[in-house]
């Protein structure tokens, strides 16, 4: 989790609603209740010592329509096909759940090895603009809001050139609400 991303979810955290949160994909670095009103926290991750182990393009263990509200932070990148995982995630949020989801932008190359000691096998395969991840999830969800971070500010609109601003690492994030029909 990238160190500007607990402080969003602070912020953000009055738009869930009630009911525990699922921390998908955060086995090694869990979400804390105190970002999250005290709630339960419950992680979903793919190797043993998680709450639920499962993988997030699949989510076998979940019911459909059974979780209230999701943070998945930084992992999406980490994912071979984020299509299905935000399809799985709108699968099995109740109706008006709340999905919480960030992902860097501009990064290093980051992750477990697939092969010890090489780090270009190191599973990172994707990096998503503003813009990116909120197509990403449109089809599925109702978005309350979207942003870049930068540095662990919360910024709308991006300088155009470099000389304005140092952009050197920055994220996005979006929270979005389980509603209606697929469009």
């Amino acid at each position: 989790m990238r160190y500007e991303t607990p402080s969003i979810i602070r912020q953000k955290e009055p738009l869930f609603i009630e009911g525990p949160i699922y921390d998908m994909g955060g086995g090694y670095n869990p979400v804390e209740q105190n970002l999250v009103g005290g709630r339960e926290v419950i992680v979903v991750d793919y190797f043993e010592g998680a709450d639920i182990v499962d993988d997030l393009t699949t989510l076998t263990k979940i019911e459909d329509d059974s979780v209230a509200n999701i943070i998945c932070a930084d992992v999406i990148e980490h994912t071979e096909n984020p299509w299905k995982v935000i399809e799985n995630f709108h699968r099995v949020l109740k109706q008006d759940g709340v999905m919480f989801l960030t992902a860097p932008f501009i990064w290093h190359i980051h992750g477990h090895e697939l092969t010890k000691g090489d780090w270009k096998s190191r599973v990172d395969y994707w990096r998503f603009s503003l813009l990116g991840l909120e197509t990403l999830c449109k089809p599925y969800f109702e978005i309350l809001c979207s942003d870049w971070d930068i540095d662990g500010e919360h910024v709308r609109d991006i300088p155009q050139g470099p000389q304005e601003s140092p952009i050197w690492r920055c994220g996005v994030h979006l929270v979005g609400k389980k509603s209606g029909k697929l469009t």
